[in-house]
């Protein structure tokens, strides 16, 4: 598991981590569970690491966990982020699940502004999300 978002200042103080994002070989997936709000940079940062896990790998498959999301997930100058970095074809398939109904209607947004909601649906648990992911 990668923690991208933890970052430890000269005085040893350690800020929040927003986000966590690993590749789940057994299940074969990359994984991003989101914890607090995504920075502009932690887009970046996002981005780059999801490109580099998938490169290689024939389906590319993404399950999101927002069980411990912010209703705030993404701020305005993050979507925008986010707009500038995604490419819809690099994704198969995304599952997202653990949303409440306020998070599911900004995570929509921010999908319609990257141009991968036609590859993404929604779901309350993360057997039901793989299940999906895993259908052909």
């Amino acid at each position: 598991m990668t923690e991208i978002s933890q970052k430890i200042s000269g005085t040893g103080h350690v800020t929040k981590i927003n986000y966590e994002v690993w590749f789940n070989e057994e299940k074969e997936v990359l994984c991003l569970k989101q914890f607090n709000p995504l920075t502009v940079e932690d887009v970046y940062q996002v981005q780059q690491t999801v490109q580099k896990m998938v490169k290689d790998k024939t389906r590319r498959l993404v399950l999101v966990d927002l069980t411990e999301g912010p209703a705030d997930m993404v701020g305005k100058e993050a979507r925008r982020a986010f707009r500038e970095t995604a490419n819809p074809k690099d994704f198969d398939k995304i599952a997202v699940f653990g949303t409440s109904s306020a998070t599911r209607m900004l995570a929509k947004i921010i999908l319609a502004i990257t141009g991968v909601s036609d590859i993404t649906q929604f779901f309350k648990t993360e057997h039901e999300a793989l299940a999906w992911l895993k259908e052909n």
